[in-house]
């Protein structure tokens, strides 16, 4: 619903037998946002940011179960990507930045736009000496700022460190 997925119901989905979870963190389309725009209510924008973000929620989720996760939820370009990699993501998933290439110039400006993410995931695993996925997936980490505030908040990891284990 564009608000994530918090590690309790994770771990209950994951014990449901869903193959995946998709974060759709906040940061990209609130969908309650969106239906507070369609009824005649108003919210003066309250739950445009509602809920986990998604690095927050991809970095706590995939250390919470066993099944992949993908990383949707303001995903805007393949340094983005690889950052949700790097907090242990095993997809990637984005819709605006498509949908607006999609209008601008078709299918050919979407291959354009899906190999400029490409270029960019590659560029971050060189700059920081991966050699592909898994290596990335595993890769230190420094995290700061809210991000880091408000994982030390849910007490998983240590301010500026992620440790890479995982259950």
């Amino acid at each position: 619903t564009g608000a994530g997925i918090s590690p309790e119901v994770a771990v209950k989905l994951e014990g449901a037998g869903v193959a995946a979870i998709d974060i759709a963190g906040a940061g990209g389309t609130s969908w309650s946002g969106v239906e507070m725009l369609r009824s005649d209510k108003t919210s003066d924008g309250l739950f445009w940011d509602w809920g986990l973000p998604t690095a927050v929620s991809t970095a706590l989720v995939s250390r919470s179960v066993k099944i992949p996760v993908i990383c949707s939820g303001g995903v805007r370009s393949g340094v983005d990507l690889a950052k949700g990699i790097a907090l242990g993501a095993s997809l990637g998933g984005a819709a605006l930045p498509f949908l607006k290439a999609w209008k601008k110039g078709g299918s050919k400006t979407v291959s354009s736009l899906a190999a400029g993410w490409v270029r960019e995931l590659k560029m971050a695993m060189t700059l920081t000496g991966c050699k592909n996925i898994h290596e990335l997936r595993c890769a230190p980490l420094l995290v700061g700022g809210k991000t880091s505030d408000a994982l030390c908040a849910f007490g998983c990891f240590p301010a500026g460190f992620v440790s890479r284990e995982r259950k």
